[in-house]
């Protein structure tokens, strides 16, 4: 071990020694034990500084890393000489490992002191992270979470002026300040977007497989959790989708989209077909076009807010056309249902689906 500690508030400002006290292991506890085999003499500087951390951990708040190495290193010119009494939680294994060590004085104190000591810390502690200027001056970034429940589609402006249409059971998260250098959101469901042009700041979708880059364009992002495929669509503009791993990448244009297949991971591009089934939405106009009935029943699903039960006689993969507008749901049932032969009953919010 070549590090050696000279001060009660080295240690504490320690990450190693931190994650030690906090979350030991056996490997943590080999390791000090090495040390303070090689230091003996440093056994009640050690137990000290435990106590420190443990103190300072009961206070119930939750800075940022930065926030946390900034309060550490004010912390540390506070705690100087200070006695703490002995601390009676610390797991066995620490105690195993010190307890070889320290010496008898070091159990002696007057506990009324140390007591008196540990508030007085945790009271400046306290003050110290509630008064703490941001680093730098600047706030911590705010997180953004906007959702749109099935059955619902949601609109809204993004801090920089891009409109957002949502679509139900989506879930949209950003930094309302966006950073330096570009604009960020990160997408699970579906979402169209417009975006304000600003091409020193890209603006970039991120999803659990891809991430779509633009400058200014409107185009929209499929990316259900619960379906196959992952869909960039461009109305306007140029979009650039790459996969994670950066291996595949594909510019789009105005009518062309991108599918990335999750199951195989291949990212292919191809010319919209129907503009009205991909772009629909978000004028409230439901349309198929030569889809599969589950994936049918699945966008149902989400625009209706409603579960669907189908027997295991249907044939799931049968394709489906349809132009549903802005129908009510039994009026797409109805049309449906006499279009490919099936019979329908509506329980509260379940649909049960059979074969005639």
């Amino acid at each position: 071990m070549n590090q050696k500690f000279h001060s009660v508030d080295e240690l504490v400002l320690n990450a190693e020694f931190r994650n030690w006290v906090m979350d030991p292991d056996s490997h943590s506890n080999l390791y000090w034990e090495k040390y303070l085999a090689e230091h003996s003499d440093q056994a009640d500087m050690v137990k000290e500084a435990m106590e420190l951390v443990k103190g300072m951990a009961t206070i119930d708040y939750k800075p940022s890393p930065a926030y946390q190495n900034q309060i550490w290193e004010r912390v540390s010119q506070q705690i100087e000489g200070l006695e703490i009494e002995e601390s009676k939680v610390i797991p066995i294994s620490q105690k195993a490992v010190i307890g070889k060590y320290e010496s008898p004085q070091s159990t002696s104190k007057r506990w009324i002191y140390k007591i008196a000591a540990a508030v007085a810390l945790l009271v400046s502690i306290s003050f110290l992270i509630d008064n703490l200027e941001p680093i730098g001056g600047v706030a911590e970034p705010t997180i953004v979470t906007k959702e749109s429940a099935r059955g619902h589609k949601t609109r809204f402006t993004l801090p920089d002026g891009t409109s957002v249409i949502m679509n139900s059971e989506s879930t949209l998260t950003y930094d309302q300040s966006f950073n330096e250098n570009e604009r960020k959101v990160t997408l699970t469901g579906e979402a169209f977007f417009d975006v304000v042009k600003n091409p020193n700041k890209p603006f970039i979708v991120e999803t659990d497989q891809i991430d779509v880059t633009v400058l200014g364009t409107s185009f929209n992002v499929k990316t259900y959790r619960d379906e196959a495929t992952i869909d960039v669509a461009v109305k306007s503009g140029h979009v650039m989708v790459n996969t994670k791993d950066q291996k595949q990448q594909v510019s789009l244009l105005p009518d062309y989209m991108s599918t990335f297949h999750i199951n195989s991971s291949e990212l292919k591009m191809h010319e919209i077909i129907n503009s009205n089934e991909v772009f629909g939405w978000t004028d409230r106009n439901l349309e198929f076009d030569d889809t599969p009935f589950n994936e049918v029943t699945r966008t149902l699903s989400r625009w209706y807010n409603v579960d669907f039960v189908l027997d295991e006689k249907l044939n799931a993969e049968e394709k489906i056309t349809a132009k549903c507008g802005n129908a009510t749901l039994r009026q797409v049932l109805e049309s449906l249902s006499h279009t490919y032969e099936f019979n329908y009953e509506i329980h509260d919010n379940s649909i049960f689906i059979e074969p005639k």
